[in-house]
């Protein structure tokens, strides 16, 4: 691919994220309307024609890494797994 293929796409790419943010920040006002509405109404579900919205709590339990290696070191050294990951970034 030449030098101007790879900047057009460049470009374009560049375009498409600032549209993907766009459309996601419209997506989370559109969703915060909703979430409102469920508040006003003091409910967690809202049943319209053929559509059902909820909006519940849960309860999620997840592993507090930090905690556990400040307090147990040596185990999490010898459980902790090294992993080789790339990260695309456009600037």
């Amino acid at each position: 691919m030449r030098c101007s293929e790879l900047a057009e796409r460049l470009d374009l790419l560049n375009e498409l994220e600032l549209q993907r943010r766009e459309l996601e920040a419209h997506i989370e006002a559109i969703k915060d309307c909703i979430k409102a509405e469920m508040s006003v109404r003091n409910t967690d579900e809202i049943i319209i024609g053929n559509r059902t919205v909820s909006w519940k709590s849960y309860t999620v339990h997840r592993f507090d890494t930090s905690s556990f290696k400040a307090e147990h070191n040596d185990l999490y050294q010898q459980y902790a797994k090294a992993s080789e990951v790339k990260r695309f970034v456009l600037h």
